[in-house]
């Protein structure tokens, strides 16, 4: 597995346990997607 799809799912995984949870615009914000 790329080392950038580990940090991709590092980010989920603390936003799941410990941050507000998931929501599209946060992802999108955060790994610059559209």
């Amino acid at each position: 597995m790329k080392f950038d799809t580990l940090i991709r799912f590092a980010y989920l995984e603390t936003q799941l346990y410990w941050g507000d949870g998931l929501a599209a615009n946060n992802l999108a914000k955060t790994f610059d997607l559209t």
